[in-house]
Formats: C-alpha cells, sequence, structure tokens
C-alpha cells in the first residue's frame, strides 16, 4: 500500500524535452514535447509554449506534486 502518494513529474529539458509521470496509483506515463524556435519569434515564445504544456499536464493529472528534473 502506498501512503502520501504523489503525482511526480520528471523532466529531461530541452528543445526536444523528454518527459515522465507516476501517479499517485503508480501508472507511469512518458513522451516527448517539441519546443522548436520559429521564425520571427523570440525566446520568451518558446517559454510561453513550455508553460502552457507545463498547465495541461498539470490539469490532465489533476495536479502535480513534485517535479524532479536533470541538471
Amino acid at each position: 500500500m502506498i501512503t502520501n502518494a504523489q503525482n511526480i513529474l520528471c523532466l529531461d529539458l530541452g528543445t526536444k524535452t523528454g518527459w515522465a509521470i507516476c501517479s499517485a496509483d503508480g501508472h507511469i506515463i512518458s513522451d516527448t514535447e517539441h519546443f522548436p524556435s520559429r521564425c520571427f519569434e523570440g525566446g520568451g515564445m518558446r517559454y510561453l509554449r513550455f508553460k502552457q504544456w507545463l498547465m495541461e499536464i498539470n490539469r490532465s493529472v489533476d495536479g502535480i506534486d513534485a517535479v524532479y528534473f536533470k541538471r
């Protein structure tokens, strides 16, 4: 039995970001998400796309309790 179960997000950050979520019930989902630079966009737009994606992931698992990332 798992106590204090959490939704954990793990990230390998980059233009091609690898990610995995271990949900409170032990189910693991993983994939990659691409955040390429686009013509006529500043670096801030890449950040905004990443932030939007992160909010969507957060909603999809009913909240992320912890985030780990590769340095």
